[in-house]
């Protein structure tokens, strides 16, 4: 995420990490294990999500289309 992030501005996505440990408050956005990536968008949790650590092709791929899908 930190190499993903700078590729993108804040208006078209916002990428953060939360460790669940130091948060149990935020286990129930997870999806059955860690890392989990879900998407929000206008304070709502959204349909696209995916479970388990994926290299940065996939990463960056995913984000694009949340980003084509949202317009």
């Amino acid at each position: 995420m930190i190499r993903i992030a700078p590729s993108y501005s804040e208006q078209q996505v916002l990428l953060t990490t939360i460790d669940i440990l130091e948060n149990p408050d935020m286990a129930e956005f997870l999806l059955g294990g860690t890392p989990t990536v879900r998407v929000f968008s206008q304070g709502k949790i959204g349909n696209d999500s995916f479970l388990g650590d994926q290299d940065e092709a996939f990463v960056r791929s995913f984000i694009n289309q949340v980003i084509d899908n949202s317009k």
